[in-house]
């Protein structure tokens, strides 16, 4: 699948959520965005012979970490209010 695809879908996903008031999709569909630029930037901090898969993962994480926390914190945020609301 090209990694232009991948930022399309992201696009549809975003839309999507926000007209559902979604913040779940929305952070999802960032984070679909910001994967092929995350890929990408790994590849290219990683681009000499001698690295290795933990020198990837390192680029990676360094585009990737905030729509991942952002993408965490609303599906913490999300199941404790059905927790919530279960208890009542």
């Amino acid at each position: 699948m090209p990694l232009s695809f991948v930022a399309i879908i992201g696009i549809v996903v975003i839309v999507f959520g926000a007209i559902m008031h979604s913040a779940i999709l929305i952070a999802l569909g960032v984070n679909l965005i910001v994967a092929p630029i995350s890929y990408i930037g790994g590849t290219l901090l990683a681009g000499g012979p001698d690295t290795t898969i933990i020198d990837f993962f390192k680029g990676f994480l360094t585009f990737q970490l905030i729509p991942l926390l952002f993408l965490i914190f609303f599906v913490i945020r999300r199941s404790r209010k059905i927790l919530k609301g279960a208890a009542n």
